[in-house]
């Protein structure tokens, strides 16, 4: 080793020899030339270092964390403290909601009673459903041969069994198997009697009977007919009756949306108020649409027959003016009463002997003689009898 070895140096190679042995360092070092030897030393002195300023920042970070951790510790042992100071508070609030609780409990049992009570009583007071008056409507029999008919008879079905109070679906299906004829019934209890539970529900008995009666394609048919519905020579009631008509017989009801119902409605009317108006408004449903229609068809026939009543009395008061006559002075346009011109002395005038007129005179000859000719015959006969 060279004698520039500082006290690091000598350090470095204390540690080797510790390390590996006197032996073994003098084999590792001694082939080396002393400069060499030296870079080895201060590259081992190099690490060290490094190794103890990592170990000693390894040390500080250390005592850094172990201090918040101190501190972690105590902000624990706090919020701890702080827990159980709430934890002893929920218990007491506890303690006097069970307190509480049993308290409402009871308060609840004594309002359950008082409300079976009143229960009881209003329903002891009012009368019960099966004693309500029911009503009878009479309901036409489906025969099935009139199929644009059948939505209908369904309505006026349904209606009855409402009004009648009908409990069950069952009731129900029997009401309208009672209601039907020919074709329709044979039908109806040919399948009671082959399944005695194919109409389980009086909506199953509504879809096959549409099934079976109505024509194939019947909601295209019906669509077709609504869409190419015009007033023509129609008054707007029973325009709107037949659309009303059509529209019920389509089952698919997504088929004929609302806004394509008023576009037809609309389209379909004659030239008149009613059109303009809803051309002016452009209602979203058939029934705003039909609203309008009918308040402005009544408004132009109650204008137009108001216009034609004044116009009537204004010309007969006109005319009954112009048509006054004066006894007076003979003009038109006033009364005697009140003519500015001086007033007439009446004159006696002697009676005119009335003249009977010549054709008068003729008319009593030529019935004198027919008188006389058929009285001639009878003369004679009278002589010969004689």
């Amino acid at each position: 080793m060279s004698s520039t070895n500082t006290g690091a140096h000598q350090a470095a190679l204390a540690l080797l020899r510790r390390g590996f042995g006197d032996n073994d360092t003098a084999l590792l070092l001694g082939g080396m030339t002393p400069d060499n030897q030296t870079r080895i030393v201060e590259g081992i002195v190099n690490m060290i270092e490094l190794s103890v300023a990592e170990a000693t920042a390894a040390q500080k970070t250390l005592k850094e964390q172990v201090t918040q951790v101190s501190s972690h510790g105590r902000n624990l042992e706090d919020s701890l403290r702080v827990a159980r100071e709430k934890f002893a508070i929920l218990e007491e609030q506890a303690s006097t909601m069970t307190r509480h609780g049993r308290t409402l409990q009871d308060s609840l049992r004594i309002a359950h009673d008082e409300i079976t009570r009143l229960t009881r009583a209003l329903e002891s007071d009012t009368p019960s459903t099966s004693r309500l008056k029911s009503i009878k409507l009479d309901v036409a029999k489906f025969g099935g041969g009139e199929s644009d008919k059948l939505p209908r008879w369904l309505l006026q079905v349904s209606t009855a069994a409402d009004a009648q109070r009908i409990p069950d679906d069952a009731t129900t299906v029997a009401f309208a198997m009672s209601h039907l004829k020919g074709l329709a019934e044979g039908w109806a209890f040919s399948k009671r009697l082959t399944d005695r539970h194919c109409f389980p529900s009086f909506s199953v008995f509504v879809t096959e009977l549409k099934a079976m009666f109505l024509p194939p394609n019947s909601d295209f048919r019906y669509r077709s007919q609504y869409l190419a519905c015009k007033q023509g020579k129609r008054s707007l009631q029973e325009f709107i009756h037949d659309l009303r008509f059509l529209a019920a017989n389509i089952n698919d009801e997504e088929s004929l949306s609302e806004a394509l119902r008023v576009t037809v409605f609309m389209d379909g009317l004659n030239q008149g108020p009613a059109r303009t108006q809803l051309f002016r408004a452009y209602p979203d449903t058939f029934e705003e649409a039909d609203r309008i229609a009918h308040s402005e068809s009544f408004s132009s026939s109650f204008a137009h027959a108001r216009a034609a009543s004044s116009d009537m009395d204004v010309s007969m008061l006109t005319q009954a003016s112009d048509d006054r006559k004066c006894f007076n002075c003979g003009r038109h346009g006033h009364f005697s009463r009140a003519c500015p011109a001086p007033r007439r002395v009446a004159r006696t005038v002697p009676p005119v002997p009335r003249q009977i007129p010549t054709r008068v005179i003729l008319q009593a000859a030529h019935l004198t003689a027919s008188i006389a000719n058929a009285m001639a015959p009878r003369a004679r006969l009278s002589a010969l009898q004689a």
